[in-house]
């Protein structure tokens, strides 16, 4: 970032300026609709100590009695997945009770289409990579898609008994640019 400032004629000027890396990159994920209008849960943490991740998490399991989320490591943070099917009213309760991001949060209710994406490929030379699952109340109704994606990818053992029997899950594929 550049700033210069100066006076002519009795007026004072400022011009400031910011410069940055085209990545020109593609990043592919997953979005947290599920079929029939319900949601997952997807959670992005930047620049939060692991620790306090897994101690909010733990108070969401309880506060709102979801099951199991698994925690993700990324370049900045960390990203949470928890497979419950949930209304969007009950997805918002979770995620105002939580520490994520407000963009994460507000960007996504201000389009017409109510989803939230998590990536699964790499962006600037890192992917995210699993941590451990922490385990919660298993009584919900979960998306067989999304448990299908996180036992594939990440080899995560994820119990097959409450899930929905759904085959298809909404994808997204995004722009970003480096700054």
């Amino acid at each position: 970032m550049g700033k210069l400032t100066g006076s002519l004629w009795g007026r004072h000027y400022s011009l400031s300026w910011r410069s940055w890396r085209d990545l020109n990159q593609y990043i592919a994920g997953i979005t947290n609709r599920c079929v029939g209008g319900r949601y997952v849960i997807f959670l992005d943490y930047d620049d939060v100590p692991g620790e306090w991740v897994e101690e909010e998490l733990s108070f969401l399991q309880q506060a709102h009695n979801i099951g199991d989320f698994h925690l993700f490591r990324t370049k900045n943070g960390f990203h949470a997945i928890c497979t419950d099917k949930l209304s969007l009213r009950s997805l918002l309760d979770v995620l105002r009770d939580s520490s994520t991001d407000d963009a994460y949060l507000y960007v996504s209710l201000r389009r017409a289409r109510k989803v939230w994406t998590l990536r699964l490929t790499e962006k600037e030379g890192e992917t995210p990579s699993y941590v451990n699952t922490i385990r919660g109340l298993l009584w919900r109704t979960q998306s067989a898609p999304h448990n299908h994606i996180l036992r594939k990818i990440y080899n995560i053992k994820i119990p097959r008994l409450l899930e929905d029997g759904e085959k298809t899950f909404l994808a997204s594929c995004y722009h970003i640019s480096g700054r």
